[in-house]
């Protein structure tokens, strides 16, 4: 028979929420493809079966290396996407082969779109360890508390996400950046960006911009 995946979602603020549902994390499904599934031609069976092919790869903490072809639901990983959107490739997720070895933990990567369209077409899991690069999105805080916002301002983004090295498993969903104060033109820099414990920045310049304050013409 084949081997089911159990993934659980890490990420901040989830734990409370799983307690709630009973267990430590919630629970996504996948499981291993068969060697019937693998290659091209199979690969576009599962999608027509509403199931999307990828890979589990990459050393883990856990020392595991071998490269594992699995399939997941497409609408389970579409909720995944919806509920996280930016953030969804930073969540560390559990990865339980059901033989009773001690899961994996791995992140989502190379989410392939169809062009044009939100239409999933692959997904892969990349085992996690430390000292790795992850990407990370920015989110800005207490907008509600600058002026210049409150009157019409708006946040112009250079820079959507940025590289940390991740010495942690507990990892968050977002960096922020305080938008508190700042008039027209405020500029915010990577020095800016509130870096929790366990995550180093990789930025060579701290000066460089990540975003502006704008105020519309007129």
């Amino acid at each position: 028979t084949t081997s089911m995946f159990l993934l659980r979602r890490r990420g901040l603020s989830t734990l409370a929420a799983a307690a709630a549902e009973g267990g430590r994390f919630p629970r996504f499904e996948a499981r291993l493809r068969t060697a019937e599934e693998a290659g091209t031609k199979q690969s576009m069976r599962l999608r027509q079966a509403d199931r999307i092919p990828g890979v589990v790869y990459g050393v883990g903490d856990d020392g595991r290396r071998e490269r594992l072809l699995v399939t997941c639901e497409r609408k389970a990983l579409m909720r995944e996407m919806r509920r996280h959107t930016r953030s969804v490739e930073s969540i560390i997720y559990e990865l339980d082969l059901g033989d009773n070895s001690q899961p994996s933990l791995v992140t989502l990567r190379q989410i392939q779109l169809r062009a044009a369209s939100d239409y999933v077409i692959s997904a892969n899991f990349l085992r996690f360890s430390r000292g790795r690069i992850l990407h990370f999105p920015l989110t800005y805080l207490d907008a509600d508390k600058n002026i210049t916002l409150k009157r019409g301002g708006y946040i112009h983004r250079t820079a959507e996400f940025v590289k940390c090295q991740v010495d942690t498993d507990d990892l968050p969903l977002a960096l922020t950046v305080s938008a508190a104060a700042g008039g027209k033109d405020h500029v915010f820099r990577m020095a800016d960006i509130h870096i929790p414990p366990g995550l180093t920045l990789q930025a060579n310049n701290l000066d460089q911009v990540i975003a502006v304050i704008k105020v519309p013409r007129g």
